[in-house]
């Protein structure tokens, strides 16, 4: 299209008759190109600029006559012997008609007509702007009148989708208008690709270059406000969109680069108002798969938890956070949704995943945290969800480009206190944080494990259709640290397997729950093995303690109580505390000397403190035991070594505030230390059977009568019947009665350290 100007005297060659013709993201990336030839007039550009500007807004740039002139009168020297020319007269008659040289090989000349007709935008090459781009009148006199014909149209950045966003985010967060612009810019340049092959021939080695370019591309702006876009605390940089002056550039398209894919992906779409944008990041939480029925354990927090939500997000009340934290699997995430969904509050998550489903980095879910929080200004009774924050608040390493490279501890915290919704934070540790940032938050609660009763709901709810029994159910769910996410995955890997019988069900459950603890650095006893003789009470012998009811009805109430259990080895002592603990639906936390012991100086000290804190916070859930408690609880009179001493009084500082029930086991009283003893509130003992209990555990373990009548053995225990009911299994014939009872009496010497004086029995 050859067009006259008379304020030019000249004529000029554009793509169209009017600008409001050529597609607005055309004139947006025109309009760029130019501003940045003005930019850079004191500064050469390479004649590969040209060639990908005029590829780049296809065409939409205004060609002068004087400028067309200048091209074809410097390239004469390409021109081959036999191009066939038009005559001087017709190139002043129809610019269209000019020839210029390219390096293409099919075409030695190219019609200057190419310069505005996409179609053939690729025979254009960087040989036809050698000497023009060297030319600084040459180019401003391209680029002015480049915008002074676009002027003529609407602006092009109502039309696109990207730049309409980046206005709205721009409003949103009070951007000043260098900022907006520079915003814009980038924006654009993420939407062309043939703007970034421009911007790629702009070599930027740091910061400061890209700044001081930018500075002059906006024209009206300060440098100090451009720096201020890429500062530590603006916008770009606390979303993650930039990485600020931490960036290492090598040209033009570094420095104007989004990090944050996240929010580009949204910024892209088309919305049709600020509002719609901001709401166009709320992620909507599903349902919770739970309900309180679920989680009877958390009963007491839960209570506390409804409310503050609850009024917090009525109220609009601002630096309401919740921090969620646990060992993965404990339900920190279904927890949450259920709270909010208990509290009547409408959940969003922060996404965790990137457009391409990779792992998003903690500076792009803080940018995603940012705008979801903007949003929520206009929605009441809200609150978020930032699953997984372990990575967020994770300190920095060297050369890291963590969000806490970017934000100082300080923002942070400042955010951390003024958010605008309640904000909920799921982290399987937070022994990184700093407690500068810990204190800031107003809910810190540890998720573990539930105790037993919960979790032998969710093993029934899970395994009950694999028609494992409630014995196996129970034993599963007695597995410490067993978490839900564990009984579920397990649930659903043997339904999916298909097992032909229980049988099956059973050994591919216990293989599976062996592996996959001991993977997790838990013990390999899986629970499904039944004892040869189930604990039973009636068959104790115990002195100087409450009964077995007494002592569950007290503890249903109030779970402060130390027990220390005595007596013969075999007596149950071990299995009578597990038998409390599984009759109040408690953990059991079993520690033994070796758990505790170290050779290190001061770090048994240490393990004994861990052991009491980790039974603290959560009483109602557990009871401790320390099994064959004699190695550390020896009278200190005889202690050969300072050491020693400093177990005991670490145990005695412990033990007078501990506030759950804690039960020792030990074959040796009459070595513990008085000081130690008088810590108990029962030292119960556990004494050898009864003749009556002897008789009818016989019977009743062996489906037999006792072949001795009112007579029979005495100093038997549980445990002896429990070893001769495995030794029958691997008997040739079926014991009788009397050949049972010569078992009974050789295990009860030999656990004695007597010898038998009787001949051997005939069956072996």
């Amino acid at each position: 299209m050859i067009c006259e100007y008379p304020m030019f005297h000249e004529r000029k060659l554009q793509r169209a008759e009017s600008a409001n013709d050529i597609p607005p993201l055309d004139r947006a990336v025109a309009q760029a190109i130019c501003k940045l030839v003005i930019a850079q007039d004191r500064i050469p550009l390479e004649s590969t600029f040209f060639s990908r500007a005029v590829a780049a807004c296809s065409g939409a740039l205004v060609w002068p006559e004087s400028v067309l002139r200048y091209m074809e009168s410097e390239q004469q020297m390409w021109s081959p012997a036999d191009a066939k020319e038009p005559s001087k007269p017709s190139r002043r008659r129809a610019l269209k008609h000019i020839k210029l040289p390219t390096s293409h090989d099919e075409a030695a000349w190219v019609s200057a007509s190419a310069l505005v007709e996409p179609d053939r935008l690729l025979a254009v090459r960087s040989a036809c702007f050698s000497s023009f781009c060297m030319d600084a009148p040459m180019r401003l006199s391209m680029a002015h009148a480049t915008l002074a014909w676009l002027s003529q149209a609407s602006d092009p950045s109502t039309s696109i989708p990207i730049l309409c966003s980046a206005t709205y985010m721009a409003h949103a967060f009070g951007m000043d208008g260098t900022s907006t612009e520079i915003f814009k810019f980038m924006c654009l340049v993420s939407r062309s690709e043939g703007l970034k092959l421009v911007l790629n021939t702009l070599e930027c080695h740091s910061m400061g270059a890209g700044v001081d370019i930018l500075t002059r591309w906006v024209g009206t702006g300060q440098r100090a406000d451009v720096e201020g876009l890429f500062s530590s605390n603006s916008v770009l940089v606390q979303t993650g969109m930039h990485c600020g002056f931490d960036t290492q550039p090598t040209d033009l398209e570094d420095v104007l680069h989004i990090c944050n894919q996240l929010i580009l992906r949204q910024l892209q779409r088309e919305h049709a108002s600020e509002r719609a944008f901001l709401d166009s990041f709320l992620n909507a939480s599903r349902p919770p798969a739970l309900t309180t029925k679920d989680i009877p354990h958390l009963a007491a927090a839960h209570e506390m938890h409804h409310a503050l939500l609850s009024n917090a997000a009525k109220g609009e009340i601002h630096g309401v956070n919740f921090l969620l934290y646990g060992d993965p699997g404990t339900g920190k995430t279904e927890y949450a949704r259920l709270l909010a969904h208990e509290a009547g509050v409408k959940l969003y998550e922060i996404e965790s995943c990137s457009p391409l489903g990779a792992s998003a980095k903690p500076g792009q879910r803080l940018g995603m945290l940012m705008i979801t929080l903007r949003a929520l200004q206009h929605h009441p009774n809200t609150a978020v969800l930032f699953d997984e924050a372990e990575d967020f608040f994770e300190p920095p390493t060297r050369g890291d480009n963590r969000v806490f490279n970017n934000l100082s501890k300080a923002w942070l915290n400042q955010f951390l206190e003024n958010t605008g919704a309640p904000v909920i934070w799921t982290s399987n540790y937070i022994d990184h944080i700093e407690s500068s940032t810990l204190r800031r938050i107003m809910v810190l609660h540890e998720m573990r494990s539930p105790p037993t009763n919960v979790r032998a709901k969710i093993a029934q709810k899970h395994f009950g259709p694999l028609g494992l029994d409630a014995d196996d159910i129970q034993n599963v769910a007695a597995l410490p640290g067993l978490t839900p996410a564990q009984i579920e995955i397990t649930a659903k890997a043997i339904q999916i397997a298909g097992p032909k019988d229980l049988s099956q069900a059973r050994r591919w459950t216990q293989q599976h729950l062996t592996n996959s603890r001991k993977a997790l650095g838990f013990s390999q006893s899986t629970g499904l093995r039944n004892s040869p003789v189930a604990f039973d009470p009636r068959y104790l012998n115990t002195h100087n303690g409450p009964s077995v009811e007494k002592l569950l009805q007290h503890l249903e109430g109030d779970p402060a109580i130390s027990l220390c259990l005595y007596g013969v080895p075999g007596t149950g002592k071990t299995e009578f505390a597990r038998y409390i603990s599984e009759q109040l639906g408690r953990d059991l936390v079993v520690r033994t000397a070796s758990d505790l012991l170290s050779k290190w100086l001061g770090e048994t000290e240490q393990r004994i403190a861990a052991m009491f804190e980790s039974c603290s916070e959560n009483p109602r859930d557990c009871i401790l035991l320390l099994d064959e408690a004699d190695t550390f609880l020896r009278t200190r009179e005889g202690a050969r070594n300072t050491w020693e001493v400093a177990h005991t009084n670490e145990f005695l500082a412990r033990m007078s505030l501990f506030p759950g029930t804690f039960i020792c086991t030990t074959n040796l009283f009459g070595e513990l230390d008085s000081a130690v003893l008088r810590r108990f509130q029962f030292r119960i003992q556990f004494d050898v059977m009864t003749d009556d209990q002897v008789i009818d555990m016989f019977e009743r373990t062996f489906g037999l009568h006792s072949p001795i009548g009112g007579k029979p053995l005495k100093g038997l225990v549980p445990a002896d019947f429990a070893n001769v009911k495995r030794q029958l299994k691997f008997m040739e014939t079926d014991m009788q009665a009397q050949g049972i009872h010569e078992l009974l009496r050789v295990e009860a010497m030999t656990r004695q350290g007597q010898m038998s004086t009787h001949a051997p029995i005939g069956f072996f």
